[in-house]
């Protein structure tokens, strides 16, 4: 054989483990997709694990006008927005004071953040319960949207720090506010080395 298809052979060897891993991953959207073409006889007795016998359709419609599709996507979209962005606010900004300025206990402080990574989703969730109850916030936003920013920004904090401290510290004239900085930082109007937004954009949409 020649060296080229040599290399052809190991590529695809290669390959499989990755081709493997994507069966894996795509196989839960092909088991929702299937399922909700079935009807529940299929799901739990004739045909639990094979293709729809017939495509029922009728299933979306079904489920679009008895169980208030549209009003759950209104709920998701207004709750991911606002979550959202408030998470990259307090993230950057909260990034940028242990990155880019000197205080005391910010080591302390930025590893108490990081602490909220390892918590368990379970270990909170009666606890936080009791605290959506007592703050009157069932059946609202803020009782999704709050624990939303506070879960989202242990991560958002370590991605944005990560950023931030790559920034070389000499600037090209010291400015005149911390504002002026952390504007700075993202704009590159007062920085020397202007963060090109190849740069800037990974963090963000991290």
């Amino acid at each position: 054989m020649s060296p080229k298809t040599f290399r052809s052979i190991g590529q695809f060897l290669l390959q499989i483990p990755l081709w493997l891993y994507f069966a894996v991953s795509i196989y839960p959207l092909f088991w929702m997709i299937s399922y909700s073409l079935k009807n529940n006889d299929e799901i739990f007795v004739t045909n639990p694990f094979g293709l729809p016998t017939h495509f029922r359709f009728e299933n979306y419609i079904n489920a679009w006008t008895q169980f208030n599709i549209p009003r759950y996507f209104w709920n998701s979209f207004v709750v991911s927005i606002i979550s959202t962005l408030f998470i990259l606010l307090l993230a950057l900004m909260f990034a940028f004071a242990v990155a880019r300025m000197q205080w005391r206990f910010r080591s302390a402080v930025r590893t108490y953040m990081l602490v909220g990574m390892f918590m368990p989703l379970q270990v909170i969730m009666i606890p936080l319960a009791l605290l959506v109850r007592d703050f009157h916030l069932t059946n609202t936003y803020g009782a999704l949207i709050i624990p939303y920013i506070a879960i989202g920004l242990p991560f958002s904090t370590m991605v944005f720090y990560g950023f931030l401290v790559s920034i070389p510290g000499k600037l090209k004239r010291q400015p005149a506010s911390m504002v002026q900085a952390f504007t700075g930082c993202f704009s590159g109007s007062s920085c020397r080395w202007r963060c090109r937004p190849s740069q800037r954009l990974p963090s963000s949409s991290s």
